[in-house]
């Protein structure tokens, strides 16, 4: 047994073997991942994607064709062109099938944690190299960045940074070209490049002919500002760092520090369905030793230049998070984080790796496995992007049945009935835009049958969508020409209302008493769905209902007795 063990560790501290190991660990983190995101969709900042949503002057301009302006406009302030050609070509592949995106998301994730152990496996031997690149595939408390498509945005950012820092350690011109261009196309995606490209900066200026091979860092340099002097026309808070936030520098470095230490020895508490993680008192005294450790690396001199390279690299993040006033321990920003504290310990201990330290490293990474999975894991059902799913695919399906009714403009998350009965999330879409959508790639909204299948709460919400998409509402009338067609709506004996069907078409109604308060449902059970009106008493008013192509019966609710004619 002892035989086996030891023959399968040499296999794993070689690079073919650590290599098939990790393949292995993606492949397991990815079936992980997708089953947690299971029921997922479009959400929150994805709706501009969604819907080619761009904001100008506070206000949302959608674009009906991918354009260069659409591509290169700004996100929250972010150059994010590289997400969005991302997202554009998923949808002309898959659809608006979202696992496509989970899945296009879990691929960046794989493709940056095997660039990071190339890293580490060239400075510390591919074991490890091997035990934290495993641990960061199911980092639970980065989830955010692994359960969230969006946020591919990071992890493609730092596949490409990573790459161009491969890249330079060719030493030749083509490395050079190479690097040049993934670090442009990860600047591209987000800024996280940036910060990589300070570490480039760092290492070119470090070597030989440092002037002649400046235009490696140089150029994206420049494509960045000559794009953020050409976003300032949309009028957009560009960006969010402050001199006002120069105190809050330190903390945030020390504490991103201490989240990212405490991420990775798995002694963080587990905050269910949480995007953030705790900084403890271990995390702080973890911080404290590794920054004396580091201080001690400097002090003895010979530093690689790709150590002061990653020690600029988390400096710069860190900094700007501060000088931005981001939380450090949010999961968003935790996985670089990570990322860069492995690889600061691997330049730093690069040629200095024993079989002791490497056991150790082992075991850590081990002893923290257990508490990331139950932070990927605890509570993801009720967590925003699970909890908002169902509602944005009850509303995406009013649409979609009011399709040749709904003005283009109308935005269900602004509706107050909508609001009223659970909608409202952060951010709705126009439905002229939703439905370009799905003319174009599909419909993510649940279909009619999965509706009836909801939870009343869910089929609440798909009346006052649809009653609000179709423009539902009473109006003054006159007196029918004749009574035919007509009838009394009576309340029982003891009843508080009374309900009848109402038929596509016109409908006229008049009120015997005062006040009298009228509803209307479909989808939901309750007979007392979406409030439309109070009717006065002996005034005829007028509901018209368009037809559609759902086969579920409109009912009226009313507190009072009410006349009912259908002259249609």
């Amino acid at each position: 047994m002892q035989r086996r063990i030891r023959i399968a560790i040499q296999r794993l501290n070689t690079p073919k073997g650590a290599w098939i190991a990790l393949a292995t660990a993606m492949v397991l983190a990815g079936a992980l991942i997708l089953a947690t995101a299971h029921g997922q969709t479009f959400g929150i900042d994805e709706i501009f994607y969604l819907g080619r949503l761009v904001e100008d002057s506070g206000q949302i301009v959608q674009h009906q064709s991918l354009s260069l302006n659409y591509l290169f406009a700004p996100y929250n302030g972010h150059l994010q062109v590289g997400g969005k050609l991302i997202y554009e070509a998923t949808f002309a592949l898959a659809g608006a099938d979202y696992t496509a995106f989970v899945l296009v998301n879990i691929a960046a994730l794989c493709a940056s944690v095997g660039l990071a152990f190339e890293l580490a496996r060239r400075r510390v031997g591919p074991l490890a190299a091997l035990a934290p690149c495993v641990l960061l595939l199911f980092l639970g408390f980065a989830r955010e960045v692994l359960l969230w498509p969006f946020d591919l945005h990071t992890l493609v950012a730092i596949a490409f940074g990573l790459a161009a820092l491969l890249a330079l350690e060719r030493e030749d011109r083509r490395g050079d070209v190479l690097a040049c261009v993934s670090i442009t196309l990860s600047i591209a995606t987000i800024e996280v490049g940036i910060a990589i490209l300070v570490g480039i900066a760092v290492l070119v200026l470090m070597r030989p002919h440092r002037l002649r091979r400046a235009w490696v860092f140089i150029l994206p340099a420049a494509f960045y500002a000559a794009w953020w002097i050409w976003a300032r026309k949309f009028h957009q808070d560009q960006s969010a760092l402050s001199i006002e936030n120069i105190d809050l520098i330190p903390k945030t470095a020390f504490y991103a520090l201490a989240a990212a230490l405490g991420a990775l020895t798995g002694t963080n508490p587990v905050v269910p369905a949480d995007y953030t993680t705790v900084v403890t008192w271990f995390g702080k005294a973890l911080a404290v030793l590794a920054s004396l450790a580091v201080a001690v690396r400097l002090r003895r001199g010979s530093i690689p230049r790709t150590l002061w390279a990653w020690l600029a690299i988390l400096l710069f993040y860190w900094v700007t998070m501060g000088a931005a006033a981001r939380p450090p321990e949010g999961s968003r920003y935790l996985f670089f984080s990570a990322v860069g504290v492995l690889l600061v310990a691997a330049e730093a201990l690069g040629g200095r790796v024993g079989k002791r330290l490497t056991a150790g490293v082992v075991v850590i990474a081990l002893l923290a496995l257990p508490a990331n999975i139950a932070q990927l894991r605890s509570g993801y059902e009720e967590d925003t992007l699970h909890r908002d799913a169902p509602v944005s695919r009850t509303e995406w399906a009013m649409l979609e049945l009011a399709r040749d009714r709904v003005d283009p403009e109308y935005v269900a998350t602004s509706d107050p009935r909508v609001v009223a009965a659970g909608g409202g999330l952060f951010i709705g879409i126009p439905a002229g835009a939703y439905l370009r959508r799905v003319e174009s790639d599909g419909s993510p909204a649940f279909s009619l049958d999965e509706l009836r299948g909801q939870e009343e709460r869910l089929r609440l919400l798909a009346d006052a969508t649809l009653v609000g998409a179709l423009g539902i509402e009473t109006k003054d009338a006159t007196a029918p020409p004749t009574e035919r067609g007509c009838r009394t709506v009576e309340l029982e004996r003891g009843a508080e209302f009374a309900t009848f069907p109402l038929p596509a078409g016109t409908t006229l109604l008049r009120a015997s008493a005062p006040h009298t308060a009228f509803w209307l449902q479909r989808f939901a059970h309750a007979p007392r769905s979406v409030g439309i009106d109070y009717l006065p008493a002996g005034h005829w008013v007028k509901l018209t209902i368009p037809p559609d192509g759902a086969a579920d019966v409109w009912h009226g609710t009313v507190s009072a007795p009410v006349e009912a004619c259908y002259p249609d």
